[in-house]
């Protein structure tokens, strides 16, 4: 992953996050045991995870319909071809699909997804989307949020807590009751 949000930093003209990626993924593959422990992040070197859906945003490409995909979740058209271009030109990605068979690569990617599913029930959208009058558009609205605020590189996006925030004000928004603004202003990674 490291590899892949190095270049669509550069892409996106953010060269100091770019050398941030790539000081994580040294530090991770040597002393983190090829990214087994994530010691770049006790050392100092925050995740700036980006991808080629937010690199076509920078570059100027208009959020696009919202759209769920199969297996992949909500997505927009914009994201979705940053999705297949992360699946085809990511390194890390490369680099397993010239090492494992057909299988192996069917259970990397289906580990993948199966990670990117759970880390969205630890954040409680599941247990949220089940108590709003309307899911699809408080979903819809929550990724459309977020996905604005990773492209922005607002800090909070990144964990459990920013998604909370962005969940709490999309059910806010169904029930017509007006937002709360953030309690902590978000500032942009560097």
């Amino acid at each position: 992953m490291e590899p892949f949000s190095a270049v669509n930093n550069l892409l996106q003209g953010k060269p100091r996050r770019a050398l941030n990626n790539l000081g994580r993924f040294v530090i991770n593959t040597t002393i983190g045991v090829g990214g087994l422990a994530d010691h770049a992040t006790e050392l100092g070197l925050p995740e700036t995870h980006e991808d080629f859906g937010q690199t076509l945003a920078v570059w100027g490409v208009r959020q696009s319909p919202y759209l769920v995909l199969p297996l992949l979740g909500p997505s927009t058209i914009r994201d979705g071809v940053g999705t297949a271009v992360r699946f085809v030109a990511d390194p890390a990605q490369m680099a397993i699909g010239s090492e494992l068979s057909g299988t192996g690569q069917a259970v990397y990617t289906g580990t993948r997804l199966l990670d990117g599913r759970s880390q969205l029930m630890e954040a409680g959208v599941d247990r949220a989307l089940e108590t709003a009058a309307d899911p699809y558009a408080t979903a819809r609205s929550t990724y459309l949020q977020r996905r604005q605020a990773q492209i922005a590189d607002e800090a909070a996006t990144g964990d459990a807590e920013g998604a909370d925030e962005l969940l709490e004000r999309a059910l806010e928004e169904e029930a017509g009751e007006p937002a709360e603004a953030p309690q902590e202003e978000l500032q942009p990674n560097q």
